[in-house]
């Protein structure tokens, strides 16, 4: 009992560290590797473009039947003659039993097997190109609602603060009406403000619970209790705009990263070389096919008429080089290559619109970093500005020189101040990481 006791505490207390234990931005991310479901189906894109590759290796090695049956055979003979045995005629029948074993093996065919196979090549290679692109996509999914879940947390604690001061505003106006000092309208207008600063708090705690839902969702697995406890520091106030990492390159210098590391490109490349071997391979339908045939026969024949064997051999054997040539085929080779044509030229096309795609993508992120960091500086200046302006006017009010409208707009400024500073320290990590995807870094 003692020991079922002591196994049963080890439990519980395993339990309590686990479901205490705080989760980083990187464990997200590997679990993210581990339980995504779109880079799981990658992983099988991937593993499936392989196994067409080996259909296509297939069709350079030799093919192989073999075959047996089992015959009943009747022969009906009636031959005329003038000899001296008059007329001659009969039925004679047997079973036969039969084994047959054929081999082909391609000898040549003018590029058509080796052009299926380099392109079954390069779509596996695109394939995996697609896994990396579906990685790094998933990379800057989980940061994304990683912050976004901070930034709620942010504003949770901005909001809490608020409905404090709020509370304290609220007890202040109600002393001040004792004393005669304020009247009684200055309560109802402390009411309103507890009560705003308690919605914008439940307001605040639910976004935070559909910034959670995004974020479980982008990594692929739920946690035993329903929500993540992330580990992040606070947002560094006054100024957190001090120590932020910092991209010095320039937006031509990130534009040029970005179109020798972008795992689109090389993925069209690999298509444009897919197509070109597809094409190759319909080019050689112009042209014969050589094999090499070979075919053993096996037969055992039970009949009362010994005249019948003659016809059925006991083993036979064949060998021979044969030329398989299409002459004619209602031009359809003719049009599988100009479509083939069609689609090297629409991959060619294809790979000049993502290279566009690419340099709008790295602009749009470049621009937002520098927003975002433009905003923060902005904010932090903003911040120190409406708390000072909420200091004085709390003086001013105390001293009556104020009325609590002046009080209460000079709260919602300095609370609008904060928050506006927390969301864009947020908004600067997503727009990095924005970066990084646009211009294809890898995740290390």
């Amino acid at each position: 009992m003692k020991i079922k006791s002591i196994i049963a505490a080890g439990f519980f207390a395993c339990s309590f560290l686990f479901s205490a234990e705080t989760v980083s931005l990187d464990k997200l991310i590997r679990l993210s590797f581990e339980h995504s479901p779109e880079i799981d189906i990658s992983r099988l894109n991937t593993a499936a473009a392989l196994e067409r590759i080996n259909q296509a290796e297939g069709e350079r090695l030799p093919l192989v039947n073999a075959s047996g049956g089992l015959h009943s055979i009747m022969n009906k003979n009636e031959i005329d003659t003038h000899s001296v045995f008059g007329r001659v005629g009969g039925t004679t029948d047997g079973r036969l039993a039969t084994a047959v074993l054929s081999a082909s093996q391609l000898v040549y065919d003018f590029g058509r097997t080796d052009g299926r196979v380099d392109a079954r090549s390069q779509e596996y290679a695109a394939f995996e190109k697609e896994m990396k692109i579906i990685i790094q996509k998933k990379v800057f999914s989980v940061k994304k609602y990683y912050f976004e879940v901070l930034k709620s947390d942010s504003n949770i604690r901005i909001q809490k603060e608020n409905v404090k001061i709020s509370k304290e505003q609220l007890e202040r106006a109600k002393r001040y009406f004792t004393a005669g000092l304020k009247t009684k309208v200055d309560i109802s207008n402390a009411q309103v403000l507890l009560l705003d600063a308690k919605q914008s708090l439940k307001r605040a705690q639910y976004n935070k619970k559909l910034s959670m839902a995004k974020l479980i969702e982008a990594v692929g697995y739920v946690p035993k209790k329903g929500e993540y406890r992330l580990s992040a520091k606070k947002v560094p106030m006054p100024t957190p705009s001090k120590n932020l990492p910092r991209k010095k390159a320039t937006l031509e210098n990130l534009e040029d990263y970005a179109l020798l590391h972008r795992y689109e490109l090389q993925q069209q490349d690999n298509l444009i070389n897919s197509a070109g071997a597809l094409l190759q391979s319909q080019e050689a339908n112009y042209y014969p096919t050589f094999t090499l045939d070979a075919q053993a026969l096996a037969q055992s024949l039970h009949t009362d008429e010994p005249t019948m064997e003659a016809f059925y051999p006991e083993r036979s054997f064949q060998l021979g080089l044969n030329l398989r040539w299409n002459l004619f085929e209602g031009f359809k080779t003719d049009s599988r290559v100009e479509e083939a044509k069609i689609n090297k030229l629409k991959a060619l096309s294809s790979k000049e619109i993502i290279k566009l795609q690419i340099r709008r993508q790295v602009s749009d992120a470049y621009f937002l970093l520098r927003q975002a960091n433009d905003i923060m500086e902005l904010a932090e200046g903003l911040v120190k500005a409406s708390h000072l302006k909420f200091n004085q006017t709390k003086r001013r009010y105390k001293s009556d020189l104020a009325d609590y409208i002046e009080l209460q707009d000079a709260q919602k400024d300095y609370v609008n101040a904060k928050t506006s500073l927390a969301n864009a320290y947020y908004d600067y990590y997503i727009a990095l990481a924005l970066v990084d995807l646009a211009i294809g870094k890898e995740y290390i």
